[in-house]
């Protein structure tokens, strides 16, 4: 099978530093890992990205082509964003440069990476549609569109669109309601992780990390996040258990000094919790190889990639009670969940486990992410749907 992979949006103002393709493919796999087990299931995989400059390169069977917006699309965009009081610029800058490279390589099959890029997925549509070409959309966040001529637009697209995948058929239902029939709807991740797991005390000696247990916590430290239930969970958690360690690794910080403030104001919580910041992402596949669990007390997520990470590296996630750590969990029975806001839930599932169970665990969480979770069994998942569309391609 044909398949192009599409990705209309790019945003260099909120992802900088990308000198070249290759760079924005090592930091997301899906880009790559994705594409190259399909590829190796024997289809003939393309991925087109929007970027600031033209690329090409083949890699594991895949091409990936990298294509700027022209100046006058590009610039189209942002008064289309102005004008429908949408000033994330990116996800109007029209991507003609992909439409061109549709009509020489002849796709028998589209998969578009994010639902909320209106203006791009809709000229996908009209290119497909004119051809006989099904169009999967993979929803990647966000909600549906609130000013009345995006809404008429994506209500267009919800109608012409073959299948849309969603990883909780939870964060279908606002999606139904403007437009999108159920018939049209699949689950299937939002994402994965290439992370392999480490020996742990190896992974401990190169990190640093000490503690019994360990906890890691890899996010923003935003409201949305909630880092604050997380922090008391733990706390909790200490009290009951003095040699465990909480290490805090975040891109962003708005409520860091909140949380210094807590940790300054509770006697002998300092030396249990350590602020760490920002490191690589490479970095983060030895510190969850470290780690006992994965704190995370998100309010909502569409996926949740650090839990795929460690996931991928045998780390237990203890993490809120909402649809799409349901579904990675399987409603808990690989990880603790525990309602939004409830501390006391958190440390009572965690203290609820000897250090027999942990590492019993620990296991089961690894080959639950191999089994359901991984990019193979992501592709196997995708691989079904498109069958459903291009009828007569056989197994691989």
């Amino acid at each position: 099978m044909r398949i192009c992979h599409v990705r209309g949006y790019y945003d260099s103002a909120s992802l900088p530093g990308w000198r070249s393709g290759r760079e924005m493919v090592r930091a997301f796999p899906l880009i790559s890992c994705l594409p190259v087990e399909l590829a190796r299931r024997g289809h003939e995989v393309t991925v087109l990205q929007h970027f600031h400059r033209r690329e090409f390169f083949a890699e594991a069977g895949v091409r990936f082509e990298f294509l700027p917006p022209p100046f006058g699309p590009a610039h189209a965009g942002k008064f289309l964003g102005f004008f429908l009081r949408q000033y994330r610029f990116p996800y109007f800058q029209l991507a003609t440069g992909i439409l061109d490279r549709l009509e020489t390589l002849r796709p028998q099959l589209i998969h578009y990476f994010g639902l909320t890029i209106t203006p791009n997925l809709w000229l996908i549509l009209r290119w497909a549609k004119k051809r006989e070409v099904p169009v999967v959309a993979h929803y990647h966040g966000g909600s549906p569109a609130r000013h009345w001529l995006a809404r008429r637009v994506e209500r267009d697209n919800l109608q012409h669109v073959s299948r849309v995948l969603f990883t909780t058929l939870e964060q279908a239902e606002d999606w139904q309601k403007a437009g999108l029939d159920v018939k049209k709807v699949r689950q299937a991740l939002g994402n994965s992780s290439d992370f392999q797991p480490q020996d742990r005390a190896e992974a401990r000696r190169c990190t640093g990390l000490e503690g019994a247990p360990i906890f890691v916590s890899a996010g923003r430290l935003h409201p949305i996040k909630d880092p604050l239930t997380m922090l008391h969970g733990f706390e909790k958690i200490a009290a009951a258990r003095p040699q465990a360690r909480l290490y805090l690794f975040y891109r962003t910080a708005e409520l860091l000094e909140a949380m210094k403030n807590e940790v300054d104001a509770k006697p002998g919580l300092a030396e249990r919790v350590k602020f760490c910041g920002e490191v690589s992402p490479s970095q983060m596949q030895a510190i969850f190889s470290s780690a006992d669990f994965l704190l995370q007390a998100s309010r909502r997520e569409f996926v949740g990639c650090a839990i795929l990470e460690a996931m991928a590296c045998g780390a237990i996630p203890v993490v809120t009670d909402i649809p799409s750590f349901r579904v990675m969990t399987e409603n808990g029975r690989y990880g603790i969940l525990f309602p939004a806001g409830n501390s006391d839930a958190l440390a009572a599932g965690v203290l609820g486990l000897s250090r027999e169970a942990i590492c019993r665990q620990s296991q089961a969480v690894r080959e639950k992410f191999l089994r359901d979770l991984s990019f193979p069994a992501l592709a196997g998942g995708v691989e079904e749907i498109y069958r459903e569309l291009v009828p007569g391609e056989p197994a691989r």
